[in-house]
């Protein structure tokens, strides 16, 4: 079955086991409201115990890594993807281009993607603020950015087993530091 709608607000008839954001997905959400909302939207719809896995890009992997320009062709179609970071409004996009090669711009479809980068810190303490566990963090290599994108496992936690929420972000961070230093 194929659901539609805003994952900030979406509510299943039933729970989940797993909830499975990637590809920036949650930078895309722009203002720190947003943002919790998708995370507690994730919470509620998970069974408790269930998992929540996803990715962030950090400022760096933007600051480094986001600023290109690439462009392909399928035939008679073209496809152009501008990347760029405002570091002074902390803000990524991506403009992307889309249609007949031999055309002018006018003919053309344009899709203007924009993402914000928060930090893991920001992150531990809103999966907290929700209910998660923070379980693991780990640096993604490969892929775009190739350096600052982190993979993120969070839990709900069994609703009869109470768990110091704390400790467990303290610990996945201490993991993160020993595995790489941000």
């Amino acid at each position: 079955q194929l659901l539609q709608a805003d994952v900030r607000f979406f509510r299943l008839r039933h729970r989940v086991s797993a909830v499975v954001c990637f590809y920036n997905s949650l930078n895309q959400f722009l203002e720190p409201d947003s943002f919790r909302a998708v995370l507690a939207s994730s919470f509620r719809s998970l069974n408790p115990g269930g998992w929540f896995l996803f990715d962030i890009v950090l400022e760096h992997g933007y600051a480094q890594f986001w600023e290109g320009d690439e462009a392909f062709a399928h035939g008679e179609t073209m496809c152009e993807l501008k990347y760029r970071f405002d570091d002074r409004q902390r803000l990524a996009s991506c403009l992307i281009t889309m249609g007949p090669v031999h055309q002018p711009l006018g003919y053309r479809s344009q899709l203007l993607l924009r993402q914000r980068p928060y930090s893991l810190g920001f992150v531990a303490e809103e999966l907290r603020l929700v209910g998660f566990e923070l379980v693991v963090v780990r640096p993604m290599s490969g892929g775009s950015p190739p350096d600052g994108r982190l993979a993120i496992l969070a839990r709900r936690p069994e609703e009869s087993h109470q768990t110091n929420q704390r400790h467990g972000s303290i610990l996945a961070l201490q993991q993160l530091s020993e595995t790489k230093t941000l």
